[in-house]
């Protein structure tokens, strides 16, 4: 029940996302890295310039500039979801705007300047994580 509550969380959240998009169109993350499998979607390519989780990947969605991710799986920690900040600042995501640690969840939010794209990682709960990357306003 938990991972369906998030899993409808997650597919809201994305929904908002497309709902909200802009026009504006940036070339440099448009090509990718890699091709990740998800649960939710058959194949989803993962943004060249966000790294690469070393999770299972529940449900994905992509646009032409908007990227969204959810992580459920008890291999998926509080821990690993700082690690994957650690991996984004090392990436180039260097303008941190949000950095918030409690005991049961994590809240990152960077801008990567070359790009002037935003990701953001939110840790919630046991099993819970969501990433996305989009336009910086």
């Amino acid at each position: 029940m938990k991972k369906l509550s998030c899993l409808l969380l997650t597919l809201s959240t994305l929904l908002a996302f497309t709902a909200c998009g802009s026009t504006n169109t940036n070339t440099a993350t448009t090509t990718t890295s890699e091709t990740v499998e998800s649960q939710a979607n058959a194949e989803v390519e993962w943004p060249e310039i966000l790294p690469v989780p070393e999770a299972t990947v529940d449900s994905a969605s992509a646009t032409e500039n908007k990227f969204s991710a959810a992580i459920i799986g008890e291999d998926w920690t509080k821990e690993s979801a700082m690690a994957y900040a650690k991996l984004c600042k090392a990436a180039g995501f260097t303008q941190v705007i949000v950095n918030r640690i409690y005991s049961f969840q994590y809240d990152f939010e960077a801008v990567h300047p070359e790009y002037n794209k935003v990701v953001s990682i939110s840790f919630i709960g046991d099993d819970n994580t969501s990433i996305s990357l989009k336009d910086y306003k």
